[in-house]
């Protein structure tokens, strides 16, 4: 089994962790089927993979709900990783970013009874709030590892200043950022500054974002097939841009079809989240094949 470890507190995770928030939401409903997602997740855990990632607004906490079912009698296994920022109405609707120091105490006490468990191995802001200093919510963070709440902290989609100020109060396990062959936007500056902190970098979207190259004899371009492209922050409409173009200049084959999972289990391939240096696709449509190729994977990551 290959591990990283993330950062500087010694967090070490399988080189291929497994994203959970498409059981839950923004891609087929049909094919979402609580039952299934469990036999993934513990197909992937028997595969040797240990880190799952999830967050509150995955179904308006429904995701996190199934996880904490899935990892009920095998916890001592599992790096668990959720995230609080996002504010869901009840209804599912998109009501802005919080990270006001109440609201992430109150947001980790909800994901922990969603989870069932007694702490968060490393918890995420999902989005920095503009409206609160990123040293209040980083602070509040802090205090939830003062009191065994959460064991590493980690950011999502920040800034470098961001980083950087945030490092200044705690140290941060790992950023998530969309990070593939279409946005590299990361590499200017994001990237330089995770390593300059010494924390890992959690590349999302390896796919971009679920994107499909359709392909026949009368388009070449590509569609997004899945609601995910329409999430707040995503890079897919550039991504789309992207490839085009890049048949139009003879890069990439205009004949060739390269299709990405569309299913609810691709997970967020992390092509090991943890470290830039590692890539893997996302796994194949097939239920029954995803943790085959996981296990794939976790060997050669």
């Amino acid at each position: 089994m290959i591990e990283r470890t993330l950062g500087r507190g010694g967090l070490r995770v399988s080189a291929v962790g497994l994203g959970c928030m498409g059981m839950s939401e923004f891609y087929d409903p049909k094919q979402m089927d609580d039952e299934e997602s469990i036999r993934v997740i513990h197909r992937y855990l028997d595969a040797g993979g240990n880190l799952l990632d999830t967050a509150d607004m995955y179904g308006v906490g429904r995701n996190e709900a199934l996880v904490g079912r899935a990892i009920r009698d095998r916890r001592d296994r599992v790096v668990l990783a959720t995230k609080f920022g996002n504010v869901r109405g009840p209804d599912g609707a998109f009501l802005g970013v919080r990270g006001d120091p109440q609201y992430v105490r109150d947001c980790c006490d909800a994901s922990l009874r969603r989870l069932g468990v007694d702490v968060i191995d490393l918890y995420y802001q999902h989005r920095v709030d503009p409206n609160t200093p990123i040293e209040e919510t980083v602070g509040a963070m802090a205090e939830l590892v003062g009191a065994g709440k959460v064991v590493h902290l980690g950011l999502s989609e920040a800034a470098p200043a961001t980083i950087r100020r945030a490092a200044e109060v705690h140290p941060i396990a790992a950023l998530q950022t969309e990070y593939s062959l279409w946005s590299r936007e990361a590499e200017d500056e994001v990237l330089p500054t995770v390593r300059e902190w010494g924390s890992a970098s959690s590349p999302t979207a390896p796919w971009a974002g679920d994107s499909s190259p359709v392909n026949s004899s009368r388009s070449t371009t590509w569609r997004p097939m899945t609601t995910a492209a329409t999430l707040p922050g995503s890079r897919v409409r550039t991504s789309v841009r992207t490839l085009n173009l890049s048949r139009e200049s003879g890069i990439l084959p205009r004949r060739k079809v390269v299709r990405p999972a569309s299913s609810p289990w691709h997970g967020s391939w992390h092509g090991s989240w943890p470290v830039v240096r590692t890539s893997c696709p996302s796994p194949g449509r097939n239920k029954s094949n995803i943790s085959k190729r996981t296990s794939a994977r976790c060997r050669s990551s």
